[in-house]
Order: C-alpha cells, then sequence, then structure tokens
C-alpha cells in the first residue's frame, strides 16, 4: 500500500529561524514520510500531531501539525534535547 502524499503547510513558521537551526523544510518531509520517526496522535484532544525522529542530517527533530485532508499544516519544529529523545523515541 502507498503512503498518500501530502501538500505541506509552513505558513506557520518563520524560515529563516528554522534556517538558523540548519533544519530544512526537506529534512522534515523525508522524516514525516520515514520509517524512523514516531508519531503521537493528540487530534481529536488537543487537536494536533507531534512527531520526532531522526533526520538524514543525523539530527534528531520534532515537529507538531496539523492533519487536514490532505495537507499537513506545520506549526512547530525543533532540535529534540536528550530527555525528550529518550522519552519520546526509545521509550517502551
Amino acid at each position: 500500500m502507498e503512503i498518500p502524499r501530502f501538500r505541506f503547510d509552513y505558513s506557520f513558521l518563520d524560515l529563516n529561524e528554522l534556517h538558523s537551526q540548519c533544519i530544512t523544510t526537506q529534512e522534515i518531509e523525508a522524516l514525516f514520510y520515514s520509517t524512523l520517526n514516531r508519531i503521537f496522535d493528540y487530534s481529536r484532544t488537543d487537536g494536533f500531531v507531534h512527531c520526532i525522529g531522526y533526520s538524514l542530517k543525523n539530527k534528531f527533530i520534532s515537529f507538531i501539525f496539523e492533519l487536514n485532508g490532505d495537507s499537513i499544516r506545520i506549526t512547530t519544529v525543533w532540535l529534540s534535547y536528550e530527555q525528550e529523545i529518550r522519552d519520546r523515541y526509545y521509550f517502551g
């Protein structure tokens, strides 16, 4: 089964700030489709989804997004910190 392709909306982000953290939109999209991520769906209770994963550029990146039909609205992106990586990525 093929994974559906989404349109990514970065209008809520400051792309200059993202660039200052050495994170690209291509990394975010690759991470979203990667099997090396963890996704926590809080959409029914809090209206957002959290993704954390290991990028192809050897960084742990987290981002919050909202799913709206065929569009993914990225609202927050950050480089994950050590405790978050342990708790959310290497759980169980």
